[in-house]
């Protein structure tokens, strides 16, 4: 059970509104009791992650939403109930000449940071009354992409040194294997163990990338003012071209296994890594730039 008082909700006052804030300290939910002057409306705003609810507890409220420039409105009175979708421009008003109340839900989903309710809202007062200094956005999605992200070179690593060992075995032992096993031919297996390898090590490959291109488009927290020398590559990058270069190696000792000369293997690996590491490089930088020049184009409330 999770107890709130009205004595311990905090109670926020604006000029045309009183609001008492309901926030649980764990559920991603949040309750706003409104008293809303007569006469008078909230700026036009939307959620981009809120999901909001409103409840019309006492007198008359004016509701409009805007989709695709096309206004909706409606007025609703004492038990009304409506829903706002996220992303969706609204504004609530109260045109009666007698006060109105009204109640807001607000909703974040699971795994969600609170944080976000901070985050999704214009409410200066709000803000300034329920945290002590800026708030920066930090989302547990981010959260979640940025201690995955870290988790795949080790796994890439691990099988990586575990197909090198094993193919070193298999190729220095291969009398001995073929001799105990006359149906297995040594060299052929170590063939499709390092292809079977190469395959595995380009799908972490591509998780790899997949966690770093959502990471790149989550909202993410304010980046610092740390010093980066020149002849020092960002962690993410570094980490790419190790596995690229992992891939690259077990390409190179597929290729030698099935009958590739050493000069031609290497060749086609530098190749393959180059190329690779290349190509990735330049997609995440454009998926950069693309997301630092999109517009914001309405407020947020």
């Amino acid at each position: 059970m999770h107890l709130i008082r009205k004595s311990d909700a905090s109670l926020v006052e604006k000029e045309t509104e009183l609001r008492r804030y309901y926030l649980p300290d764990r559920d991603p939910l949040e309750v706003i009791e409104t008293w809303m002057e007569p006469n008078t409306s909230q700026e036009a705003h939307y959620h981009q992650v809120v999901q909001e609810a409103m409840l019309v507890l006492e007198g008359e409220v004016f509701v409009e939403e805007t989709v695709s420039g096309q206004s909706n409105h409606q007025t609703l009175n004492a038990g009304d109930f409506v829903v706002f979708d996220r992303g969706i421009s609204h504004r609530i008003a109260n045109n009666s000449c007698v006060h109105a109340r009204i109640l807001h839900l607000k909703f974040l989903g699971e795994r969600k940071d609170r944080t976000l309710f901070v985050e999704d809202k214009n409410d200066a007062s709000y803000r300034q009354k329920l945290t002590a200094s800026e708030i920066e956005i930090y989302t547990q999605d981010y959260r979640h992409f940025d201690s995955m992200i870290w988790q795949v070179p080790a796994w890439s690593s691990a099988i990586f040194s575990f197909s090198i060992t094993i193919a070193f075995l298999l190729l220095a032992n291969s009398a001995e294997i073929e001799n105990l096993l006359p149906s297995i031919n040594a060299r052929i297996s170590a063939s499709i163990f390092l292809f079977l390898v190469f395959v595995i090590l380009l799908l972490l490959l591509n998780v790899f990338l997949r966690f770093r291109l959502h990471q790149r488009a989550a909202i993410r927290p304010k980046r610092r003012n740390i010093p980066s020398p020149r002849y020092m590559l960002p962690g993410q990058t570094s980490l790419l071209l190790i596995l690229f270069i992992e891939v690259a190696v077990i390409l190179c000792f597929f290729l030698i296994t099935v009958g590739f000369e050493l000069m031609c293997a290497i060749g086609v690996a530098v190749m393959f890594l180059v190329l690779g590491f290349g190509y990735v490089e330049r997609s995440v930088r454009q998926l950069s730039s693309s997301l630092r020049a999109s517009p914001k184009n309405s407020p947020r409330g």
